[in-house]
């Protein structure tokens, strides 16, 4: 299906676009074809559709994006100069953030209970205590936690950070209706806080550095 969501943050150059994904594996391969997108690196079905989705996504939203789709990295190289793409995936939806100038990260997640249990192993301790000490919250900020870091992650692969000792994420209580935070970054003698937008789409959660 076309893309269900075409949305800015304000105040900023950052738009994000959604698809939820509909289209069996043979959509997905007569789409390709359609779109120019090599496919030849994947062979899982449920990868081919999250990756076929989010690139077409990508070319509907942003017609004015001359994308390079040349390997399997990500992002995918783009000829527009100062133009950025992160994707991201869940097996319902394929989503994407689009900055100008400044690079931005995106992650989706969807399932709480596979990411609560290995919650320790990415937050940080500040994070455990408070988890531990919001029992009837954990499931939900662990996921939320994990998604902002993987998005700040996305943003600055070149630092390749430890998700928990050089991320950080203040306390916050998660919102339906979603919600703006920071996420700090530790490397480095100086903290680097950058801000954090959180959307809840569908019981999934989205958050874009």
């Amino acid at each position: 299906m076309p893309a269900t969501k075409l949305s800015g943050i304000e105040n900023t150059s950052l738009q994000w676009a959604l698809w939820r994904i509909t289209e069996s594996l043979p959509q997905c391969l007569d789409l390709a074809k359609e779109y120019h997108i090599p496919i030849a690196h994947l062979s899982h079905p449920e990868r081919i559709r999250q990756y076929v989705t989010s690139r077409v996504l990508l070319l509907q939203s942003f017609p004015h994006i001359e994308p390079v789709f040349v390997t399997h990295k990500a992002p995918p190289e783009v000829k527009n100069s100062g133009v950025h793409v992160s994707f991201s995936h869940t097996r319902e939806y394929s989503c994407l953030v689009l900055s100008e100038g400044k690079k931005a990260g995106i992650d989706m997640e969807f399932d709480r209970e596979k990411i609560f249990r290995i919650h320790t192993r990415f937050c940080a301790p500040a994070e455990l205590s408070y988890l531990e000490a919001h029992p009837e919250l954990a499931s939900e900020i662990s996921c939320i936690l994990w998604c902002i870091k993987e998005a700040l992650y996305k943003k600055y692969p070149e630092k390749k950070l430890n998700f928990a000792r050089e991320m950080f994420v203040p306390f916050f209580t998660p919102s339906p209706k979603g919600c703006i935070t920071e996420v700090h970054l530790l490397q480095g003698p100086v903290p680097l806080r950058e801000k954090c937008y959180i959307e809840n789409i569908n019981n999934h959660w989205m958050a874009i550095v």
